[in-house]
């Protein structure tokens, strides 16, 4: 399975991905994604493998997808198994009830806000081609945040040193 746009296996590299090297802290950004849950059911599985750019089996890479598909978009080039210019560590957990909204719960973190940008301004069309992310027809973001998690010794440092020494206690 290709790579380049899961999340990286190694705690070091996962560090590195996720961990600002000059702060210790940690960007994060969390969205809350409602999905038409019609669309996705009417629409042809074909289809749907050229919206994500994955077969929907297994997730495998598509040899030729479309640059709008949602892995070109977040890799930043429909080349097969292109390496991602900006990585995130992320999770996501779908939610919802056959009577009521169903979604995507989703939270990634970075070392950097700037991998953020790319990809969000990358689905929406706000980058150098103008084209929108394939995702964006059956889905859209309802909520968002940016969040930043210092370190311990940076947060300690922020509040002059009482919460560090209360933790030693």
């Amino acid at each position: 399975m290709n790579s380049c746009t899961e999340n990286p296996a190694d705690p070091d590299e996962r560090a590195e991905v996720a961990i600002n090297t000059k702060t210790g802290g940690s960007y994060a950004v969390v969205q809350k994604w409602i999905h038409n849950m019609d669309m996705i059911q009417t629409t042809k599985d074909h289809t749907k493998e050229g919206w994500i750019g994955r077969t929907l089996k297994d997730s495998v890479e598509l040899k030729n997808k479309p640059i709008t598909s949602h892995v070109a978009r977040m890799v930043g080039s429909a080349d097969y198994d292109a390496p991602s210019k900006y990585k995130i560590v992320r999770q996501s957990q779908p939610y919802g009830t056959l009577s009521g909204d169903a979604g995507l719960l989703f939270i990634a973190y970075a070392a950097d806000t700037k991998n953020f940008d790319f990809m969000l301004d990358r689905m929406t069309g706000d980058s150098e081609d103008g084209k929108n992310d394939d995702v964006m027809r059956f889905t859209k973001c309802v909520t968002g945040n940016y969040w930043y998690f210092p370190s311990v010794p940076e947060f300690d440092r922020l509040v002059g040193g009482g919460l560090w020494g209360f933790w030693r206690q």
